[in-house]
């Protein structure tokens, strides 16, 4: 009897335009707070699962097309736009520590962009191929250039989902991806430029048609230095230097 209830069921559904999506998506289990290595975390100022069906409101969409699906946020850039899509949010935060998810669905590559009311300060970008941090120019007027700050060589496999954490304290910045032990993955580095206020942060996407996603979008007030930041900056910069030896730096 219960089974002819269901076949009916699914039959009023398919006449009226309906259908049963037996393979609807679950949403991932949410990442946990990945390890810091430059900063202690303080007050949480964002916890953004992306949860609902529409874009939360205080996020603001410049530009390109943005949409929630399947529980996470998605950007692609349009080509009518020629310029990426860009989405930001409000937060002062000038030492700050931003973790989010992000996942390549054909995209070019993607940023994590931190600016002020006079134009960009500074961004952790990712490609296929890497991590790179940098000092931005703020407007394309600007007299003041960007400058790259560090980079390091890792492989975004299309279709996977990658953890990434971002520390920002005074003139240094660090990214390193899912609290990789070995470290062998994390940009690292100082600019003068990094230490201004920030007042909000977004994404961009690149590549026209070519989305990319992301989720569980975390921020942090920074409540001091890691203690144990000096050894590890000295560790970090012995890898460093046998990458770059190696080639993969």
């Amino acid at each position: 009897m219960k089974r002819i209830l269901l076949c009916m069921a699914l039959a009023v559904a398919f006449l009226a335009g309906g259908h049963v999506d037996a393979k609807k998506k679950k949403k991932r289990k949410p990442p946990k707070d990945l390890p810091t290595l430059m900063t202690e975390r303080g007050e949480a100022l964002i916890l953004e699962p992306f949860d609902g069906d529409a874009i939360p409101g205080h996020w603001r969409v410049a530009i390109g097309k943005w949409e929630v699906e399947d529980g996470a946020l998605k950007g692609t850039e349009q080509a009518a736009d020629d310029h990426p899509a860009v989405i930001r949010i409000d937060s002062d935060c000038t030492d700050v520590i931003i973790q989010y998810s992000v996942m390549f669905k054909g995209g070019k590559s993607t940023g994590l962009s931190l600016n002020n009311k006079k134009g960009h300060v500074c961004s952790a970008r990712l490609s296929p191929t890497g991590i790179y941090l940098n000092k931005d120019r703020p407007t394309k007027t600007s007299d003041e250039e960007s400058e790259k700050v560090d980079s390091v060589k890792f492989e975004f496999k299309e279709g996977e989902w990658y953890d990434i954490c971002v520390e920002i304290l005074g003139e240094e910045m660090v990214a390193s991806i899912g609290g990789d032990k070995k470290m062998m993955y994390v940009a690292f580095g100082s600019n003068k430029g990094v230490a201004k206020e920030k007042t909000n942060f977004g994404f961009w996407v690149s590549g026209v048609d070519l989305p990319i996603t992301f989720d569980d979008v975390r921020v942090w007030e920074v409540a001091g230095p890691n203690k144990k930041w000096k050894k590890t900056k000295k560790k970090l910069e012995k890898i460093r230097f046998f990458m770059e030896k190696k080639g993969l730096r």
